[in-house]
């Protein structure tokens, strides 16, 4: 059970929180408060029904107000014997306790007792779902955090140089000269990038695809993985095949050096729409559009080679009726 604990108002009952209680019960709460148990009585004991609340509680809301501090530290009233009670189980049932407010967060809401402990803005909390509130009240972790790693992670030592008296005059500073050695890619590097480029290609692909079949339910475009150097896509709409694409990565017309390969003969490799190979261009390797619809297109990384792939060889096939803009 949840025990809202308020302030009344002029000797009458604060009506935000007798929506407030039943806002909680609607949301599967056992929420309560000292007018829902005045009203099955005729002739309440109030301390006694105060106290029953306080000790069989699991959790006890405290909406905080002018009113409520003012009675609170002035002992005065229903308030001043539930805060009496408060001070002296807080110490012991810290988690038992909620403090809210509807009028944000200060000092002179606050008796003096439960000053600079948290208190959940229900005005703020409204446009988050109350997440905050629902949070405290079922006493569920709000981040998940990981297991601790069995290893620790440690930086390694920076290495002391060495000691040089005299520092030596760098005339390639001094007339702002690259005196390092460029950089030489061998056939194995250029494999290597290649191969890693494929991989990216077909992930940002399979990507792209679920995002848009997600928006687009019209259309349905699945990926099948024939091997681990094969991925063929298939474009369907209201399940009628549209059209189909392979990529692949290997060599063409019996040559040795690898490639990556786009064909629209599905289940055949001696036939290309696409060939792109990579080059070094400045100190790097880039990709390059060999030959197809796309062979003007070179010096590209691997984002750049999948808005081609995409523009050129999925986009063409979606479109929608007349009354839908086209793709």
């Amino acid at each position: 059970m949840i025990f809202v604990s308020h302030a009344w108002l002029n000797g009458k009952p604060d009506q935000r929180i007798i929506e407030f209680v039943n806002f909680l019960r609607d949301n599967g709460y056992e929420a309560e408060c000292d007018v829902m148990h005045m009203q099955q009585k005729s002739a309440t004991h109030f301390i006694e029904m105060m106290a029953n609340a306080l000790r069989s509680a699991e959790k006890i809301i405290i909406v905080l107000s002018e009113n409520y501090k003012e009675r609170a530290e002035e002992f005065k009233g229903g308030v001043g014997i539930e805060y009496k009670y408060i001070i002296d189980d807080f110490s012991r049932n810290e988690n038992k306790y909620i403090l809210a407010s509807f009028m944000g967060r200060c000092d002179n809401i606050t008796p003096d007792f439960l000053k600079g402990r948290e208190i959940v803005d229900l005005s703020i909390d409204r446009d988050n779902q109350y997440r905050e509130l629902f949070f405290k009240l079922s006493s569920a972790e709000k981040y998940k955090f990981s297991e601790v790693a069995t290893e620790k992670t440690v930086p390694k030592p920076e290495v002391i140089g060495k000691f040089e008296p005299i520092q030596k005059e760098s005339h390639s500073k001094k007339y702002n000269i690259d005196i390092s050695p460029k950089q030489v890619y061998t056939d194995v590097d250029k494999k290597k990038f290649l191969e890693e480029s494929f991989k990216k290609i077909v992930e940002a692909l399979t990507d792209v695809s679920a995002e848009f079949c997600e928006q687009f339910p019209n259309f349905q475009i699945e990926r099948d993985e024939i091997d681990l150097i094969t991925f063929v896509f298939e474009v369907y709409k209201s399940g009628s095949r549209i059209h189909g694409l392979q990529i692949w990565f290997g060599s063409f017309n019996g040559g040795r050096e690898k490639n990556i390969l786009i064909g629209y003969d599905i289940g055949r490799k001696n036939s290309y729409s696409e060939i792109i190979s990579c080059e070094e261009y400045e100190g790097r390797l880039d990709l390059n559009f060999q030959m197809g619809f796309l062979m003007d297109k070179k010096n590209l990384n691997f984002e750049e080679a999948v808005r081609m792939i995409w523009e050129k060889h999925f986009k063409p096939y979606f479109r929608m009726e007349s009354n839908y803009v086209v793709l």
